[in-house]
């Protein structure tokens, strides 16, 4: 059984100061175009993640999830990449129970977390 794993919160977590360090960096406007394209692209990876999970396409799931976990991280969704970062870790371990468990997880998460950032009143950072 993948031994990485272990129970989390499944509320969507935001990094306030993730958002607040993109803002400094890249300015209110850019930053929020930058958010907004973020988690659309994350909308969509997580759909092809679960299509290459069902196809058993492990190689583009391996490429889906480092990609949603590493725009989830630059954002602020630590969560998000935590989960997509142990799907990744049960690929490689090969468990195909934990994979499947992990990957319904993903899902979840994924979702949740995208809500919670439309949910926002303000996008503007």
């Amino acid at each position: 059984m993948c031994q990485r794993l272990s129970l989390r919160s499944e509320r969507p977590q935001i990094d306030p100061e993730q958002m607040a360090r993109l803002q400094r960096r890249l300015g209110a406007p850019t930053a929020e175009e930058v958010l907004c394209r973020a988690l659309e692209e994350i909308a969509v990876r997580l759909s092809r993640a679960e299509r290459e999970h069902r196809t058993a396409q492990r190689a583009k799931l391996a490429g889906s999830v480092r990609a949603i976990a590493g725009q989830a991280g630059q954002i602020g969704l630590p969560a998000l990449a935590r989960v997509a970062d142990d799907v990744g870790y049960c690929l490689g371990a090969g468990d195909e129970t934990a994979l499947a468990a992990t990957m319904a997880r993903l899902v979840r998460v994924g979702e949740g977390s995208l809500m919670a950032i439309w949910d926002l009143d303000d996008l503007s950072l």
